[in-house]
């Protein structure tokens, strides 16, 4: 899951300017349909909470912007499927709401494990 999530940021997230490639035939990768079958990917398993639940989970490649940028980037792909836009923010809302209660869980956490020193 990190290793999609990652590839997600890489192609369609904040980091995506500092990889360029020149000639893409030459190293035969397509940007474009690997976000589009990793967006597939995380339509299919939008109903497993536990799937789900990871995703803002993940310190190292979620922000909250990310599913606004790679719709953003399905757009300019000119995705063969318009439904998947419609789609991936419908895992955007979900994620949202469970980064959320994830939040709260670790402030909450952090609150319990303070000990007062008396």
């Amino acid at each position: 899951k990190q290793w999609y999530q990652r590839r997600v940021a890489i192609t369609a997230g904040e980091t995506q300017i500092k990889y360029k490639i020149m000639r893409f035939s030459d190293v035969k990768f397509r940007p474009g349909d690997l976000l589009q079958a990793i967006v597939s990917i995380y339509i299919n398993m939008s109903e497993e909470e536990a799937f789900l639940a990871a995703i803002p989970r993940d310190g190292r490649s979620y922000y909250p912007r990310l599913f606004l940028d790679t719709s953003a980037k399905l757009a300019k792909l000119t995705v063969n499927n318009p439904d998947v836009i419609t789609q991936l923010e419908e895992v955007k809302d979900k994620v949202e709401k469970l980064a959320v209660s994830h939040k709260k869980e670790k402030s909450t956490d952090c609150d319990s494990a303070l000990i007062p020193l008396l």
